[in-house]
């Protein structure tokens, strides 16, 4: 298989939904642009510079995520009318860095400064390697304790080290509205083996999930 990446869960969705962060300096410079956005951003005065007045989809904008009050990338995928005020709108955002999605109000987004684009997008979509559902009948649907479960093996968006190796690549599903870039260009979507280098012995992670009944084996081959 390809050589073990050190990498972040940064958002999950599910086992077979997830994003990585790969670490290396790029991490760093990601770290860094957060920071300076978020300084920028943080401007009265800047912010008007950079209002939103036309957002379309597919759009790269700055957006400020209610968790912690820092600017990040994110990317427009819809645009609906506020169900509480069909005058207002409220934007579907793809965080292009971490993979996660959000509902935010236009008042929350700006324009993104061009020299932001620069570093690439940092989140990698994957999926976990040899593992499928315990729900039989629907192999890519998890139990929300599976979700849970994986969650907290990973360490999701605690920059919990990991090492991945990406085993296998499948199609990915055609979006009806192209969320970022890979997905317009359709790239496969990397399958990875997860491991914790935790004590010294790495531990499977997909392994793990199937001994302790949050997952089964994806064939019956499985050790």
């Amino acid at each position: 298989g390809s050589k073990p990446m050190e990498v972040y869960v940064s958002a999950v969705a599910s086992p077979t939904k997830f994003w990585v962060q790969l670490i290396g300096p790029q991490s760093k410079k990601l770290d860094s642009m957060v920071q300076e956005m978020t300084s920028y951003y943080s401007s009265a005065e800047n912010r008007a510079k950079h209002v939103l007045t036309a957002p379309y989809v597919g759009q790269i904008v700055a957006a400020v995520f209610k968790f912690d009050e820092k600017w990040y990338r994110a990317e427009i995928v819809d645009i609906m009318p506020n169900q509480y005020n069909p005058k207002e709108q409220v934007i579907d955002l793809y965080f292009v860095d971490y993979g996660d999605s959000e509902y935010i109000s236009p008042a929350d987004i700006c324009e993104l400064r061009t020299d932001f684009l620069t570093l690439r997008f940092q989140a990698v979509e994957c999926f976990l390697a040899n593992v499928k559902s315990t729900i039989q009948t629907e192999p890519i649907t998890w139990p929300k304790s599976s979700i849970a479960k994986f969650e907290e093996l990973t360490e999701v968006a605690h920059w919990r080290k990991l090492i991945a190796r990406v085993v296998t690549y499948k199609e990915r599903p055609r979006a009806t509205t192209a969320v970022s870039a890979a997905a317009k260009e359709g790239t496969p979507l990397p399958g990875v083996e997860l491991f914790d280098p935790a004590d010294n012995s790495e531990l499977n992670i997909a392994d793990l999930m199937i001994t302790q009944g949050f997952a089964l084996p994806l064939d019956d081959s499985y050790p």
